[in-house]
């Protein structure tokens, strides 16, 4: 297991810096808004919990499904609609943090089917394939 050393949560402190807005709750985490300290970008810090993770990939060091699949994702280009992880870190009484673009104006799609009901059919096809903001 991945355990990183207080040098690493410095390392993580010195490239981001959290923000103070919740951007999204899930049952494993957390997600705050933050910001690269390099230029500025804005970013989004998913904070998961090691105890709530449940799938895992890999042999040798485990990481939980949702870091391997993004980082596989994050290799393609022209993906529309994915929001793309920039880096993570797994620090000792943290978890793990997952760092990823934060896009202006975007919305939870959950948080989208709570407020409005279920979407139409026709809707949610032409959403899911990247062709109509909500």
């Amino acid at each position: 297991m991945l355990w990183f050393s207080l040098s690493e949560k410095q390392h993580f402190c010195k490239l981001y810096h959290f923000g103070p807005v919740v951007l999204g709750r899930g049952s494993c985490g957390v997600v705050l808004s933050g910001q690269r300290l390099s230029d500025g970008l804005p970013v989004a810090i998913k904070r998961l919990s090691r105890e709530l993770v449940w799938q895992w990939d890999g042999a040798l060091s485990p990481v939980p499904m949702e870091i391997a699949l993004l980082k596989r994702l994050s290799g393609v280009e022209g993906l529309k609609g994915v929001i793309k992880m920039l880096d993570w870190y797994e620090v000792e009484g943290w978890g793990f943090l997952l760092v990823m673009e934060q896009p202006p104006h975007c919305q939870d799609l959950f948080d989208i089917v709570t407020q409005r009901g279920a979407l139409p059919e026709r809707l949610a096809l032409r959403w899911a394939s990247g062709n109509v903001p909500l």
